[in-house]
């Protein structure tokens, strides 16, 4: 999947303002809702580049890391803004995540561009 990335040397900065980043933590017990999530946003990868999504998965950058409350899984939605938008610490679905970035004002903007 092009919109996953596994980085190790990626700040959030180098993406504010362009696009929307999933973070997605696991330890290795929890390797298989890592791969189900992956999987997840696997099949709909159209989509997140339609809202402007790049997924990291166990991202080593220390601006990324330090996001993560510690759980054993968590998903984390980071907007355009660099702020956190939605925490999850269990899988988190598309029509889910998609409703939450397409009620975003900056969302909205875009899609009315776009049209």
């Amino acid at each position: 999947m092009s919109a996953s990335i596994n980085a190790s040397a990626q700040n959030l900065s180098d993406y504010q303002w362009k696009n929307r980043i999933l973070l997605v933590f696991g330890n290795e017990k929890n390797e298989e809702l890592i791969e189900k999530q992956r999987a997840i946003f696997n099949a709909q990868e159209s989509e997140l580049k339609k809202r402007d999504l790049i997924v990291f998965v166990n991202p080593k950058s220390r601006g990324m890391v330090k996001l993560s409350n510690g759980a054993n899984f968590e998903v984390i939605l980071i907007g355009k803004d660099g702020g956190v938008k939605k925490r999850k610490t269990e899988l988190m679905s598309t029509d889910g995540l998609f409703a939450i970035v397409d009620a975003m004002p900056m969302r909205q903007s875009e899609m009315k561009g776009n049209n």
